[in-house]
């Protein structure tokens, strides 16, 4: 994680996907954050990730794991 965020992207922990499209040769992406507030971002590269740290969401919604969002451009 520290490399990531020293090489300039930002990350959004505790964050929902709660829509993507391509763009040209991007994408737009359309975040909802933990407070509920959405923001969209235009990104090169998106990197859907998780970790074992969101084991209890996936199992409240039923997945065997689920997607936090990490992008920039």
């Amino acid at each position: 994680r520290a490399a990531v965020r020293a090489s300039g992207a930002a990350v959004r922990e505790s964050t929902e996907l709660i829509a993507m499209r391509p763009e040209g040769d991007a994408w737009i992406a359309t975040l909802r954050a933990k407070d509920g507030s959405t923001d969209q971002v235009r990104a090169g590269a998106v990197v859907l990730a998780a970790g074992g740290g969101l084991g209890g969401e996936a199992a409240r919604i039923g997945e065997k794991s689920i997607g936090g969002l990490a992008c920039d451009r």
